[in-house]
């Protein structure tokens, strides 16, 4: 059976059958009385960490450990016995208490704490006499314990010998203290032989990481001391840095986390706008993208650098565990979670009783040409017209995203694009609706109003959620057409034909490649392969 206590082991931390558990046995005066997890507790507890490698099994095991703590503090209190002063006490007394303490204190707590904890365990009062004994007996034994946790985890001799960890006098004591600071350890990160082997740019973007850090955290912090709320600051800063902000004279004389949180504010700004559906999840990215926010690939890589630097200062020995282990963000980024519409919703939404009339129109060209919401609502009925015999929309771009960039409703370089109008709609009278607008002086496809954002689709938003109601869902909206449209594309045409059609951004040699326009009769063709069955 394996024990919950090891000499020379951090306490409770215990490996059974290769991985790593907290186990703990418990004084036979609370078996039965200490929940955990939901449950009451007999003989002892064992939490596995679900890790054969003790450095991440130390990741948790703070947590726990207090936990448990708690639990146990709490079912002493239901035994309620009788507290009682106590004058004398022989050393081996009291290094049994000590024994008991060591493995109950909560971690970082002074010696005063370590008393308090073991009179409130054991109901007793300590007298002054043997309070300052058990307070001399309680640091010999602190450092070496300490010691011991230091050699297990396999720290640098020179700091394991340097000695006075733990001392009576908060502002004598030295835990791991004034080794190294945060800008020593990273210059001799950069010396080391083998990063002079890399490529030069791993260089510069280990350099650029760095950089962050020390900015973000302080030259002259100790690097034993950097946690891991630390690195999720650094990691947020990261996420929304634009590349070379310090080289942009708009952010000229600010630090990296003063640009980081203007580029967030900015970021939230542009997700309110999707969140309401007024731009779709790939012009989100764009929009992002377009305020130069790196692509999650690439924060990753810095993220992952930073990393690799504090694994340098852990087989150094200046910190005690790797602070940015696992830190990276998720792949799916920025993206939202709208779908397409299956056929059986389109047939349930546009059945013989859809008004195909007014902002009735809109969904249903949505579906057809895979145009944005606010592209078609701005739609003037001048934009339709016809090309080389086609009739088409005359797509512009417009719509403003944030205070900082202007994002486009059709390509990156704001290029209008031509989109054929689809037989579908036509054979259903979209014609000669605009016409009966246009004789009536509307100079608007639909009646809607420009906002002070320069959205045209919030005026419209509460009549579109009541025509799609029937299929409205948190995954499928107004949006979700164009998904519908791109997926049905992806099938029938060419990637850079589908990306001409719907205004998404293309890679430059495609861009170049098209950048002369393609004749709308080719485009005709290629939109009337799209069929739905509505």
């Amino acid at each position: 059976m394996a024990s919950g206590i090891r000499q020379g082991k951090i306490p409770y931390l215990v490996k059974i059958r290769g991985v790593y558990h907290y186990e703990r046995d418990f004084d036979q005066k609370i078996r039965g009385l200490v929940e955990f997890e939901g449950r009451l507790l007999g003989r002892r507890v064992r939490k596995s960490f679900s890790t054969s490698e003790q450095s991440r099994a130390l990741l948790g095991y703070t947590g726990i450990h207090l936990t448990i703590e708690k639990a146990i503090e709490e079912a002493w209190k239901r035994t309620k016995p009788p507290r009682r002063r106590v004058s004398e006490m022989g050393v081996d007394d009291i290094l049994g208490g000590l024994s008991i303490q060591f493995k109950t204190v909560k971690i970082g707590g002074t010696v005063d704490d370590l008393i308090a904890n073991f009179e409130a365990t054991q109901y007793v009062e300590l007298s002054p006499q043997l309070r300052n004994k058990f307070h001399d007996l309680a640091i010999a034994a602190a450092r070496s314990a300490v010691r011991e946790m230091m050699v297990s985890l396999n720290f640098n001799p020179a700091i394991i010998a340097a000695g006075n960890f733990i001392d009576s006098n908060p502002d004598r004591a030295a835990p791991l203290a004034k080794i190294v600071s945060l800008k020593d350890a990273i210059e001799k990160f950069k010396s080391n032989p083998e990063r002079q082997e890399l490529a030069t740019s791993n260089i510069t973007n280990y350099s650029t990481i760095c950089d962050v850090i020390l900015e973000t955290l302080g030259g002259n912090t100790n690097v034993a001391y950097i946690n891991r709320d630390d690195i999720i600051r650094v990691r947020e800063i990261i996420r929304y840095l634009p590349a070379n902000a310090k080289e942009n004279p708009a952010f000229f004389g600010m630090t990296y986390e003063d640009i980081s949180k203007i580029i967030r504010r900015e970021v939230d700004e542009i997700r309110s706008e999707s969140e309401k559906d007024e731009i779709g999840e790939d012009d989100l990215l764009d929009a992002i993208q377009g305020l130069g926010v790196l692509k999650i690939s690439t924060i990753n890589k810095y993220l992952t650098n930073m990393g690799t630097v504090f694994e340098f200062f852990r087989v150094n020995g200046w910190v005690p565990l790797n602070p940015a282990e696992r830190i990276k963000l998720n792949d799916s980024g920025y993206q939202s979670i709208r779908e397409a519409f299956p056929d059986e919703m389109l047939v349930k939404l546009f059945n013989c009783k859809y008004n195909f009339d007014g902002i009735g129109w809109l969904p249903y060209l949505a579906l057809y040409h895979g145009m944005r919401g606010n592209e078609l609502a701005q739609l003037d009925v001048t934009d339709v017209v016809q090309e080389d015999g086609v009739w088409c929309f005359n797509v512009s771009p417009s719509i403003r995203v944030s205070h900082l960039i202007a994002l486009s409703k059709t390509v990156k370089n704001k290029k209008p694009r031509f989109v054929p109008i689809h037989s579908r709609a036509i054979e259903r009278g979209f014609l000669d609706y605009v016409e009966s607008r246009r004789a009536g002086g509307k100079s608007k496809i639909f009646d809607a109003t420009k906002i002070k954002s320069g959205n045209y689709l919030t005026s419209l938003a509460s009549q579109i959620d009541e025509i799609l109601a029937p299929v409205k869902s948190p995954q499928h909206t107004l949006h979700s057409f164009r998904h519908n449209f791109a997926q049905r594309a992806e099938q029938v045409m060419e990637d850079s034909m589908l990306k001409t059609l719907g205004g998404w951004s293309m890679s430059k040699s495609a861009d170049e490649r098209y950048k002369k326009g393609i004749p709308v009769s080719h485009l005709k063709q290629e939109i009337e392969k799209i069929v739905f069955p509505v």
